[in-house]
């Protein structure tokens, strides 16, 4: 339920952005074989 508050809430730490951007890009690069 509150999910979406807490991810709100993250999107404002920059650490956690940054942890975000992180391992998003892990993934895509996964995803993409690199």
């Amino acid at each position: 339920m509150c999910d979406y508050h807490i991810l709100s809430w993250l999107g404002t730490q920059p650490f956690a952005s940054i942890l975000i951007r992180s391992t998003l890009s892990r993934a895509n690069r996964a995803r993409l074989g690199i």
